[in-house]
C-alpha cells in the first residue's frame, strides 16, 4: 500500500514565512528600480523634446547666437515672445499658463525637503505638453541663456528636485552667459568635476545639501553618469 506524503501545516507556514522574508527583502529594491529607470527614460524624453524643439527653432529663426529678445518692459513679454517664437511651434503643447499658475505648475520641494525652489509666479511662463509633462520657464534680459524646468511626472505627481523635476538651460549667447557652450545642456554642465555636482553646497544631488536648491545638479549627474542613476543616488 503506497502513502500519499503531504506537507505538515508547519511545514506550510515555515515555506509561506521564507516566502514572505524572501519578498520582503527583494520587492522595495525591485520598485526602486523600476521607478528609477522610469525617471531615466521619461528624463532623455525631456532632453530630447527640449533640444529638438531648439534645433528646429533654430532651422526657421536662425542660429541660436541670433535670437534676440523683443523692445518689451517686462519679463512676463519676453517670456512670451521667447515662447511663441522659439518653443510652441515645436512642441505637442496641450495647455499653456503665459503667467504661471497651478493649472500648469506645483511648486517644487528640493531633495532637503525645503519648499519654494520654484514657486508659481506671475513673472515666469509655464506650460504642458502632450505626454503630460509640465513645463516652466524664464529669460534673462539679454536673452543670454534660459532655464527651463520640467516636472518629468506633471501635475498628479510630486514636484521634487532630482526625483520630479529637473533643470535645463538653453544657452544662446555663451559670450554674455559666462558659459563655454551653446545648445541645450541640463543646470549643472557646467561644472568640471562630477563630485561637485554632488557636494556643491547650494545645488548639489544630495540629501546633505540643506538648502532649497538641493537637487538642482541631478539632472547633469545622471547625465554624466552615462544615463544611469548611481547606488548613492538621493533617492
Amino acid at each position: 500500500m503506497i502513502k500519499n506524503k503531504a506537507f505538515t501545516l508547519a511545514e506550510v507556514l515555515i515555506t509561506l514565512g521564507i516566502i514572505g522574508i524572501v519578498a520582503a527583502m527583494t520587492i522595495p529594491t525591485l520598485i526602486s528600480n523600476y521607478q528609477k529607470n522610469a525617471t531615466i527614460s521619461k528624463l532623455k524624453d525631456a532632453y530630447s523634446i527640449i533640444s529638438n524643439a531648439v534645433k528646429m527653432a533654430e532651422v526657421d529663426n536662425g542660429e541660436l547666437a541670433s535670437w534676440k529678445n523683443p523692445a518689451v518692459e517686462t519679463r512676463t513679454e519676453r517670456n512670451i515672445y521667447f515662447y511663441n517664437t522659439y518653443l510652441k511651434p515645436y512642441l505637442k503643447v496641450v495647455k499653456e499658463c503665459p503667467e504661471t499658475t497651478e493649472q500648469c505648475w506645483t511648486a517644487s520641494t528640493s531633495l532637503s525637503n525645503v519648499t519654494g525652489y520654484l514657486p508659481v509666479s506671475s513673472t515666469y511662463t509655464s506650460f504642458i505638453v502632450s505626454n503630460g509633462m509640465t513645463v516652466f520657464f524664464w529669460t534673462t534680459n539679454e536673452l543670454s541663456n534660459v532655464q527651463v524646468w520640467v516636472n518629468i511626472n506633471g501635475l498628479n505627481n510630486d514636484a521634487i528636485l532630482g526625483k520630479d523635476v529637473f533643470g535645463f538651460r538653453i544657452v544662446i549667447n555663451k559670450e554674455q552667459s559666462g558659459l563655454p557652450y551653446s545648445g541645450t545642456f541640463f543646470v549643472g554642465d557646467e561644472c568640471e568635476n562630477i563630485e561637485d555636482l554632488i557636494t556643491d553646497t547650494q545645488y548639489g544631488c544630495s540629501k546633505d545639501i540643506n538648502t532649497r536648491y538641493a537637487g538642482r545638479y541631478c539632472g547633469a549627474l545622471i547625465k554624466r553618469d552615462g544615463w544611469k542613476i548611481r547606488d548613492t543616488y538621493p533617492w
